[in-house]
This record gives structure tokens, C-alpha cells and sequence, in this order.
């Protein structure tokens, strides 16, 4: 195969990723609705480099964490208004909304994941002493504790590159 076929196959296929996820949170919006859990949304914030955005907080034990920006979303918002409030809540940084990841379903929420394009960086995270950081992907899996962000953090590489990882 030529590589412009490959070109373009590459792109359809990423075309169709996109439209296949955009599908998935329609879905789980219904379902959420029916099954009365509460929400949240946030994201892989990339900049041009290709560096991830981690925040650092405490889990529900108290330890320091590192993690993907998320946080609940409010009544009347949608899943996208909200990743993009709670990125720049938690991390300080302005991005703008490349494509839904997954939607991931637990036991008493939902939470809406995103690519995200880092638009800037505002350097101040609001409501306390959290900590934002810009890293590689390499790293950023160094750092993730949660085996939920790792996962999406893997699903968004695949979604990226075209290439399934193993399991």
C-alpha cells in the first residue's frame, strides 16, 4: 500500500474513533440519566510537545497523588463545558476540547474523558496549594497510581498513534 493509502486510511480511521466515542457519551448520558449517578468530566490536556497535564492531590485516604484534571459536573453543564472548567480549575491551564476518550462508568458516577489541545497556561491552579505539571507520556504513567487513569491515558495513546496495546 502507497503511503497517501496509508495516509488516508490512518485518518479514517481516526475520523471514525472520534465519531465512535462521540457516540459512547450520548449513550452514557441516557444511561447516567436512568440510573441516577452523579457526574464528573476532565481530560488528557496535551501540549504541542506532546507533554501530558497531571495534577498532584489527596486521595480519599489523605496521600498525594498524582492524576488526570477532573471534577464534578454541575447542574445544566454539559460533559464538555465541565472538563474544560475543571482543567483550568484544578491545573490553571486553558484548553480547548479535541475529541472525546471514553466514558467511564463506575460503581456511583460516570466520568467524561477528553483530548484536549493546551491552549495556555494561566500558572495558577485555584483553590489551594495543588500542585500542575507538564510531562511525558512516559512519565505521566510513571506517575499515575489510578489503574482507571492509566487506562485512559493508554485508550487516548491508542486513539493518537492508531496502535492497540496489549492488555
Amino acid at each position: 500500500m502507497s503511503p497517501l493509502a496509508l495516509a488516508v486510511v490512518a485518518a479514517l480511521a481516526g475520523v471514525a474513533l472520534g465519531l465512535l466515542a462521540s457516540l459512547v457519551v450520548r449513550w452514557a448520558l441516557r444511561r447516567r440519566a436512568r440510573a441516577g449517578k452523579w457526574a464528573s468530566a476532565g481530560g488528557v490536556v496535551v501540549d504541542a510537545g506532546g507533554c501530558v497535564a497531571l495534577i498532584r492531590e489527596r486521595d480519599r485516604r489523605g496521600r498525594r497523588r498524582w492524576t488526570l484534571p477532573k471534577g464534578r459536573i454541575d447542574p445544566g453543564e454539559t460533559p464538555e463545558a465541565a472538563a474544560l472548567r475543571e482543567v483550568y480549575e484544578e491545573s490553571g491551564l486553558r484548553a480547548s476540547i479535541v475529541r472525546p476518550i471514553v466514558v467511564h462508568e463506575g460503581r456511583w458516577h460516570f466520568t467524561y474523558y477528553f483530548e484536549m489541545r493546551l491552549e495556555r497556561d494561566d500558572g495558577r491552579p485555584e483553590g489551594g496549594p495543588r500542585a500542575a505539571r507538564l510531562v511525558s507520556v512516559a512519565k505521566a504513567a510513571e506517575l499515575l497510581s489510578s489503574r482507571r487513569d492509566l487506562r485512559v491515558l493508554r485508550r487516548w495513546l491508542e486513539m493518537r498513534t492508531g496502535v492497540a496495546g496489549s492488555s
